[in-house]
């Protein structure tokens, strides 16, 4: 949840993850995220990988 959110999200956290996950893999970073988890996933490749896209 955002900081100072008031608690109200866009997105349900299944709906939200679900997403997640499928942009992860038309970036083919899954393997990334399996190995590291999504903490330790920067920015930078999620960038790299879309420009490319």
């Amino acid at each position: 949840m955002a900081p100072g959110s008031g608690g109200q999200t866009l997105l349900p956290d299944p709906v939200r993850d679900r997403f997640k996950y499928e942009v992860a893999e038309e970036l083919a970073l899954l393997g990334d995220i399996d190995a590291k988890g999504w903490a330790d996933q920067p920015t930078r490749d999620f960038a790299a990988s879309a420009a490319t896209w």
